[in-house]
């Protein structure tokens, strides 16, 4: 069993029997060691073929309508959901994966119940990943991906999960100054630091069951930014903030290695004036309303985000909510 899955846990009883269904760390999937962009390619397909079956299920039991389109350098896969709110401009998003795995294709098991809790379309952008794509190159790309999407959608919002929560601060860091940006933010338990210095990585290292420090994430850091952690496009937790930043909603579990990735950055928008709100689900793990949709807390958390999209004048608080 999971480390903290008792019955005294502060989590429901759905949320247990997904935990305990998990396999093993010792018998999950694990990166390439040697950091080879063989070996990692190997990895990637290993990763896009296994996703597939989850992926049909959740286009037949959602029955949307998929469509491609360019985004400026790069493809995005455009999720229109089959019930969706004619007025509501459509959201753009960032799939997780350590930016090493995963495409808008592959992350489709997630897109597709995102964009129907949501109740609009859901344009998910194909980044480039590492180490094909140094990050650099990949904030570069992104970033002018959504300028050339916000031409066709002013209004649009941005929603990035894990890595991809990392990747959409960096990417509307390098907007062109005076430029569109994205009407709101929105990050699922963002990975803003790629180094192992924060709390959490500590604190959470033994009850976190999704993720793992050494060696997933490291070597997925070092896939991405090698020698550069602290580089403000990389780990954007280093950049600097102010009032203009687009309103952002933070929403993360407590038993998340990357737990202080939302306080800190929740605090460092908040010192620069800039409008967050931060929702934290006591006794969940990483990315949980992306990893298992079906949650009571996960359709609690859809709410939140479906509401701050819809209203993106709701009011933003300076102190973390946390749910028990």
């Amino acid at each position: 069993m999971p480390p903290n899955t008792q019955e005294t846990d502060p989590i429901s009883k759905e949320a247990r029997e997904f935990l305990r269904s998990l396999p093993p760390f010792e018998q999950r999937t694990q990166p390439p060691l040697d950091g080879s962009v063989a070996a990692w390619r190997t990895l990637q397909d290993l990763v896009e073929d296994r996703t597939s079956p989850s992926c049909e299920q959740a286009k037949q039991r959602y029955d949307p309508t998929i469509t491609e389109q360019n985004a400026g350098p790069l493809r995005a896969i455009v999720v229109t959901p089959k019930v969706a709110d004619e007025d509501r401009t459509p959201a753009l998003y960032l799939h997780g994966g350590g930016y090493t795995c995963y495409s808008a294709h592959s992350s489709l098991f997630a897109s597709i119940p995102l964009a129907a809790a949501l109740n609009r379309p859901l344009i998910s952008i194909d980044y480039p990943l590492a180490p094909q794509s140094a990050f650099s190159d990949t904030v570069s790309k992104t970033s002018a991906a959504i300028a050339e999407l916000l031409k066709q959608f002013p209004a649009a919002s941005l929603v990035g999960e894990s890595a991809g929560g990392g990747l959409a601060l960096s990417a509307i860091n390098s907007l062109p100054e005076g430029g569109l940006r994205p009407r709101c933010l929105v990050l699922i338990s963002p990975w803003t630091d790629l180094g192992n210095s924060a709390e959490s990585r500590r604190t959470m290292a033994d009850s976190d069951p999704i993720l793992r420090y050494e060696p997933s994430l490291r070597v997925s850091a070092e896939a991405y930014a090698p020698n550069a952690f602290e580089d403000p496009d990389a780990s954007p937790l280093f950049a600097e903030y102010d009032d203009t930043y687009p309103p952002t909603f933070i929403l993360c579990g407590s038993r998340d290695i990357l737990l202080s990735d939302s306080l800190r950055l929740h605090e460092k928008l908040n010192v620069a004036n800039a409008k967050s709100m931060l929702e934290v689900y006591n006794g969940m793990f990483h990315s949980f309303p992306i990893l298992a949709p079906d949650l009571p807390e996960s359709h609690s958390a859809m709410r939140s985000i479906k509401a701050f999209l819809d209203h993106c004048d709701w009011p933003l608080q300076c102190a973390p909510r946390v749910y028990e």
